[in-house]
């Protein structure tokens, strides 16, 4: 008979699951549907993540991480109400993208709960499972597209949840076989063509399986040794499939400096002389408003801080970088006390640095998503070997 706790647990990555695999399928379909179940998931999680956010306080007050992320996701949606507020076309969807916007700190309180009563290993095969579909999916409708040379790409961005969900898999994955889901990533992100996963992953690729802390006994010529083999496989893996599909992942990285990252330099020089040339101090303290930045380029800036430096001001912009600050000490400290997950928790850091570099993040309430499933559960065991181990 499972327990009141355990019956959550499955039914929160139940709806996790189901959020992933309708959100790619549809990323990948033909459809034009802007909403459905996904939203009503997200809803739940937002609901049941505010709650946690007053309900838990020493467990949340112990790491200044999850403070200084609610500070900052507080301060942007206060300030963001007053805008949204006086919005003259405020309806049903802009009522949804307000209660959004600190979406992906709601979604970490609500894995970060229930991660303290439970073993982040338990029911492995649900998030297993999922990843398998959604790579799946992802593959098909790339290799369709390959072949078929079809306009329409799809979502490809998607592939970041496939990305973000890698922290967790490594930890349900026996320690040797590790390389097999970062060789199945590794081959979405090539499908994909993004040039962001590429480069996050080759960091991962180093920091991940060179630099093992559970093996500090080895010498550096064997971690070395595995390090390249590992490195040769994928490399002969990566190589294959751009021969197969001319994925042409090399080209475009050799030329991020003559295209500007895919129009990311132009936008980021636009947003910087709007800011520069302005006359008053007050844009620069609370900025222009929220989703001005969107509503000026058409688009996401591709740079949060830069983006959040645009709509909300300094204020958010310090706060904002203070939280991944605060992210990267937490890890340094894991690392220090040789905690379980520390590995896995920086390929959690690293994914999000890079893509709130480079892409977006907590702009939005997208790829965020799986980021803060990774970091709030493993923030979670963190906690419990704290208090296990009387630290």
């Amino acid at each position: 008979m499972l327990r009141k706790g355990d019956k959550i647990y499955i039914l929160t990555l139940l709806s996790l699951a189901a959020f992933l695999i309708m959100k790619v399928q549809r990323g990948f379909s033909a459809s034009e549907e802007q909403g459905g179940l996904w939203n009503i998931i997200q809803g739940i999680y937002a609901v049941f993540g505010l709650y946690q956010c007053f309900k838990l306080k020493d467990s949340c007050l112990r790491f200044s991480m999850i403070r200084r992320y609610k500070t900052f996701v507080f301060t942007i949606w206060v300030m963001s109400f007053f805008v949204m507020l006086f919005t003259i076309d405020f309806g049903v969807n802009s009522l949804f993208r307000f209660i959004m916007i600190p979406d992906g700190f709601l979604c970490f309180m609500v894995f970060y709960r229930i991660g303290l009563t439970n073993d982040i290993r338990k029911y492995p095969y649900i998030l297993y499972i999922t990843f398998l579909i959604i790579v799946y999916i992802l593959y098909t409708s790339m290799r369709t597209y390959y072949y078929v040379l079809d306009d329409d790409k799809g979502a490809v961005a998607d592939v970041y949840y496939i990305v973000g969900l890698l922290p967790i898999i490594f930890i349900y994955t026996p320690k040797k076989l590790r390389i097999l889901p970062f060789l199945l990533t590794s081959i979405a992100v090539m499908m994909s063509g993004k040039r962001v996963g590429f480069l996050a992953l080759s960091v991962i690729l180093v920091l991940y399986f060179l630099s093992n802390d559970s093996d500090y006994r080895k010498s550096f010529i064997s971690k070395l040794l595995v390090f390249v083999t590992l490195f040769s496989v994928l490399y002969f893996v990566v190589v294959s499939f751009s021969e197969m599909f001319d994925l042409q992942m090399f080209e475009r990285l050799e030329r991020l400096e003559e295209d500007g990252g895919s129009g990311r330099a132009e936008k980021w020089e636009a947003v910087w002389n709007v800011t520069s040339s302005e006359q008053s101090i007050w844009p620069l303290l609370l900025g222009h408003g929220y989703g001005a930045a969107y509503n000026q380029l058409r688009g996401h800036v591709h740079n949060d801080f830069l983006e959040f430096f645009y709509n909300y001001g300094v204020i958010a912009f310090v706060l904002y970088i203070s939280f991944f600050v605060s992210m990267v000490r937490e890890c340094i400290l894991m690392y220090h006390i040789h905690f379980t997950y520390a590995r896995e928790f920086m390929v959690a850091v690293v994914i999000s640095i890079f893509l709130a570099m480079f892409s977006f993040y907590a702009i939005d309430c997208t790829h965020i998503t799986c980021c803060s499933v990774s970091l709030g559960l493993i923030l979670a065991e963190w906690y419990k070997f704290q208090i296990r181990n009387k630290l």
